[in-house]
């Protein structure tokens, strides 16, 4: 019972540790940036003769939303820190640490 746990526990940890140090590539980075720039700014030329004027508020909230994906991306590249947003890995530490000692039975 003690093997299976252990194993399961380093198969866990080595994801952590893959999730921890694989990073998105800097081309990707840019090309998605770029992708949303270039759409942004052409998405109101290609909407403005079917919806008038109100392409502004739609091309605003289009804008908006695409910004807050990018910072979203941005932030789950970069899953474990001390931020609030972010896994705490003293947390995590002391969970596995916790249910370790309860399943060796060690005090």
């Amino acid at each position: 019972m003690l093997d299976l746990e252990a194993r399961v526990l380093l198969e866990v940890c080595g994801g952590c540790e893959r999730i921890r140090t694989t990073a998105l590539p800097a081309s990707l980075t840019w090309i998605t940036r770029m992708a949303i720039g270039l759409s942004l700014l052409a998405m109101p030329w290609f909407l403005c003769a079917e919806l008038g004027w109100v392409v502004i508020p739609a091309a605003g909230a289009t804008t908006l939303l695409l910004l807050v994906a990018e910072l979203v991306a941005n932030a789950l590249e970069h899953p474990f820190g001390i931020e609030y947003d972010q896994l705490d890995p003293s947390v995590i530490s002391s969970v596995i640490d916790r249910n370790t000692t309860e399943i060796l039975g060690v005090s």
